[in-house]
Formats: C-alpha cells, structure tokens, sequence
C-alpha cells in the first residue's frame, strides 16, 4: 500500500509547488492591462488630440473618452519665413491650442500624455526649442520624430482602427500630412518606408507658384483652381513619378492600399461623399466640380487645400497605377498610445 501510495504523494507535492510557483508569478489581468492615457500629433497643418481607455497588453482601445482636431498653421509659417523659422505669433497660437487640449484631457481623468511633433518642426531651424518650450510649460513631454517614427507609429495606428480587416503581408499604410508623406508596408520580415516630401500644404504652396505665379506669402489659396485643375494633377504625377520607387507600381497591383490621416479620411473622403473605399475616377470628378469653389464657398478650416488636395492624390494614384484605396479614421494618435520611443 505504501508503494502504491508513493507516485500520488509526489504528484500532489509537485501539484503544490505548481500552484504556489504560480501564486508568485505575475499575471497579466484585464485591470492591469487597461489604463487611461493620452497622445497628441502635433503636424504641420493640425493639432489632433486623442484620449482612451486602452488596452496596453494587447494594443486595443476599449473606449475613446477625448477626440478633438484643431488647424495650426507650422507649415504655413514655414513656408512664409525667409530664415527657416517659424515665428512668435505662430508659436503663441500653437501654444494656447495644445495648453487647451491637455486641460480638456485632464479634466477627463487623463493625466498621462505624451506628443510628437512632425515634419515642419523636424526642418524649421527653431523646431527643437518650440518643442522644449511647449514641453516646459505644458508638463507634456513633446518629441520631435524622426519621419520613419513618424511611418511606423502612422503604421501601428492603421492596426489598431483596424485590426481585422489588415493582413499585414498584403497591407499598404500611405499617410499623407501638412507637411510630409509615409508609405509604409511589410516586405517579407522587414518594414519598408517611403519617406516622400510632398505633402497637403506644401504641393498648395506648389501650384500657387508654378501654376499662378503667385507667391503664397500674399496669396494664400489657390481657389477657385478652375481650368488649372488638370495641370495640377500633371504637376502631382511629375513629383510622384520623380520621387517613387519604380517597384511601387507592383505593390499598387498586388497588395491593398489604406489611406490615414486627415487629407485621406476628412479631405479626400470627406468631397466625395464619404465612401468605404476611394477609386481615382471619383477624385477625378470631384476635381472637376469642386475646381469651380472659392474658399467660402468649399467652408472649413482647411478650404485653401481641400481641392489640390484631390489632385495631389489623383496625381500620385495617377503615377502608381493605382485604382482604388481604403480610407481608414486614424492619425498618429492612435498609434502613439502604444508606441514606445
């Protein structure tokens, strides 16, 4: 009996220590994988705001508590300046702008925030110090990032609005700023970025002196684009075919395109009438109409760019082959709840 009684005795003392092995592990619950927290993009054309419950462990947001978006014009100060500068007026409206939306966070019960700053404070010769002074007075630490950060935080956005409906093998994340552009995508096991330089404002900027010959210090907006509409797209096409990797035509034919950040899901989308996906023959002719609209009558924050930017994106499908891309509701905010610098 004793013999037969050996085997169970030892595994009820192993059993044991399994348990209280266990008992001193840490586990990873829900509670303490979910916490508030907060991310702010400071770009060259807008301030975006987000604040959410997230899931860390599993890069989820379980509930958006703060969203806001607000125009800040880093790029057109930019762009103004003789000496790559962007200037005091400039740096006071950004200022009251963000101290405003991290009050808004924190009266939510969000107290951990963090930022990034992007393409125009990456070339203004000034950006770094606008970004510590922001910081200082904000208590928000504000990072300027580098562009390929800037493709990769973009690129983990597109997963986090989407986590389903990506295959990252077959995915193409092309984020379009204020100031610059991301093409990101997964090659085997590396990530790939096209980190491209136009962008919204700047190829508004472009058209005005190539098109109108109008310096934009004093014209700011090139609208009503009227009959000009069809040489802006040839001048979107000449830049996109200067500038991109010949073997992106094949990726446009074999992999599928997501499109984030505002001139994707609230300019582009936003004139078309908002649809699930984007075809080039419905920016062409939404191009056509909208050319005849002055800034008034196009509304908004953001009227002088809303019409080249149709001809930036059809201009660049234009270059690629491509047909069609989905439009995804996601900025680098999304991503930047999770990123880790």
């Amino acid at each position: 009996m004793r013999n037969l009684l050996k085997p169970l005795y030892a595994g009820l003392v192993l059993l044991f220590f399994s348990l209280l092995a266990c008992s001193h592990s840490p586990v990873k619950t829900s509670s303490s994988c979910e916490s508030l927290r907060g991310a702010i993009d400071m770009g060259s054309g807008s301030l975006k705001a987000l604040g959410a419950k997230v899931n860390h462990c599993d890069q989820k947001i379980i509930a958006v508590i703060f969203k806001d978006q607000r125009p800040l014009p880093f790029k057109e100060a930019l762009d103004r300046s003789k000496n790559k500068t962007i200037d005091a007026k400039t740096i006071s409206l950004a200022e009251k702008e963000f101290l405003s939306l991290v009050q808004e966070m924190k009266d939510t019960g969000i107290s951990n925030i963090q930022a990034v700053a992007t393409s125009a404070l990456r070339q203004a010769k000034n950006g770094k110090d606008i970004a510590q002074h922001i910081s200082k007075v904000s208590l928000v630490p504000v990072r300027v990032i580098s562009q390929k950060d800037e493709a990769m935080i973009g690129y983990t956005s597109a997963f986090v609005k989407a986590p389903e409906a990506i295959q990252p093998e077959e995915a193409v994340v092309w984020d379009i700023g204020g100031g610059s552009m991301q093409i990101t995508y997964k090659d085997e096991d590396k990530i790939e970025v096209f980190q491209g330089k136009m962008a919204s404002v700047g190829f508004k900027n472009l058209v005005l002196k190539k098109l109108f010959h109008q310096n934009p210090k004093s014209r700011p907006s090139p609208n009503p684009l009227q009959k000009k509409q069809s040489d802006a797209v040839i001048l979107a096409e000449k830049n996109a075919r200067k500038t991109l990797p010949k073997e992106f035509r094949k990726l446009a034919k074999d992999k599928q395109w997501y499109g984030i950040g505002g001139v994707w899901w609230h300019s582009v989308r936003g004139q078309l009438k908002k649809p699930s996906s984007i075809s080039s023959d419905q920016i062409e002719k939404a191009l056509v109409e909208r050319s005849e609209l002055n800034d008034s009558e196009i509304g908004g924050d953001f009227a002088p760019t809303e019409v080249t930017n149709l001809a930036l994106t059809l201009g660049f499908m234009k270059a690629l082959g491509l047909q069609k891309i989905t439009p995804i509701d996601a900025s680098l905010t999304e991503g930047l709840l999770f990123y880790k610098f």
